[in-house]
């Protein structure tokens, strides 16, 4: 009896290339229908944009993300000047760099060459932190700015600064604010829905 009798007869046999992985009948199962495209949420330019802007702006408060969440302490991140340690390559390191890629050993290997910011509460080093809002005389300084630099005509630019006074004073975070007020920059035709948002 040859083995190909055993088998059923239209599924392919064990270790086949068409049944590599040794599934009974179909690879998809049916409550996994394609979804197509599928879009998750993420950072936009404007967001990119406006984040950017207050953390370089002046009066940027980070502090240490797992001490605000977990703890709901407020402790302030380093400035972002500390490099992380160099590292000292022994000589049996040396060796295997010389036979493996044939390239001279340097005597320091260095892990990461950007700068991290870390907490010295809690020693984390972190890659951003959490920006927290300014007071409303700095925010509105900085949206002043950013309109001194648009080429708005005059009224326009006190309309953006205003509307931007107008949603911080409503509790409005300072990156949607700041991305809104960008928006309204770019197209000034979106200010004409009358209202303040």
């Amino acid at each position: 009896m040859s083995s190909n009798q055993s088998q059923p007869s239209g599924s392919p046999a064990l270790g086949s290339r068409e049944n590599f992985w040794g599934h009974e009948g179909s690879y998809e199962s049916a409550d996994r229908d394609p979804q197509g495209h599928i879009e998750k949420p993420g950072t936009d330019k404007l967001q990119w944009i406006a984040t950017s802007i207050l953390y370089r702006a002046q009066g940027a408060t980070v502090v240490c993300p797992e001490c605000y969440t977990e703890y709901e302490l407020v402790n302030e991140l380093s400035e972002p000047s500390e490099y992380v340690p160099s590292s000292v390559l022994s000589e049996d390191d040396e060796a295997q760099l010389q036979l493996g890629s044939g390239l001279s050993p340097a005597r320091r290997a260095y892990t990461d060459h950007r700068r991290h910011r870390y907490c010295p509460s809690c020693g984390l080093v972190a890659w951003g932190g959490v920006l927290l809002d300014r007071p409303q005389e700095l925010f509105v300084e900085i949206v002043c700015d950013v309109v001194a630099i648009s080429e708005l005509p005059p009224s326009t630019s006190k309309r953006v600064v205003s509307r931007a006074d107008a949603r911080k004073k409503r509790q409005w975070g300072d990156k949607t604010n700041l991305r809104r007020t960008l928006k309204e920059i770019n197209h000034p035709e979106s200010m004409d829905d009358g209202g303040v948002a």
